[in-house]
């Protein structure tokens, strides 16, 4: 008799897409549609901070991003590189990328993960080296359409992600048009 199967996460977030995140406040809640997340020990070393938010004078201070409850919760786990391919992958990537976007790259390439990321530059070869990319847009649409949350919590959570991660689509992003309509709904 067999176990139950266990769900083991397969999209590598990047840097920019922890912090839009966790700063949409729905970090968990998106895991959850996905299955978890996996991030390499060099972007959990990068990114710290989100903006807190809101309309006081304090919206610009810095909140600390609190990965533990993810971890614990089995929502999000904390990978490096483990083999001498994927350390040649990062040093190649380094070469036209930051480090956490080529440690990222270089897993997702060998373990046959997709990953998360808004880095256009990123995104362009993850996609020539046959990896699969997702955008912040793309993962909060597949919440909305996996959790059904209402029009006023999908727009909070834009919001959050504007004011708190300073997160804008460029104009061409495939989904544009559906943040548009979704930050103009009250």
């Amino acid at each position: 008799m067999q176990g139950p199967s266990v769900t083991i996460p397969s999209l590598l977030l990047d840097a920019c897409a922890l912090i839009n995140f966790a700063a949409s406040r729905r970090f968990d809640e998106l895991a959850l549609v996905h299955g978890g997340f996996v991030l390499v020990d060099l972007v959990a070393e990068e990114a710290h901070f989100v903006r807190k938010g809101g309309p006081g004078e304090d919206a610009s201070d810095r909140e600390e991003i609190d990965l533990e409850p993810l971890i614990g919760a089995g929502r999000l786990t904390i990978v490096s590189a483990a083999t001498d391919q994927e350390l040649n992958s990062f040093i190649q990537f380094a070469t036209v990328l930051g480090d956490g976007e080529s440690m990222t790259l270089a897993v997702a390439l060998h373990r046959r993960f997709g990953v998360v990321t808004d880095d256009r530059k990123a995104s362009r070869i993850a996609a020539s080296n046959g990896i699969k990319v997702l955008t912040t847009l793309d993962v909060l649409r597949a919440w909305e359409q996996s959790a059904c949350p209402s029009q006023s919590e999908v727009r909070a959570a834009l919001v959050d992600l504007q004011e708190r991660g300073c997160y804008v689509p460029h104009r061409s992003h495939p989904l544009r048009s559906w943040w548009e309509e979704r930050m103009g709904a009250e």
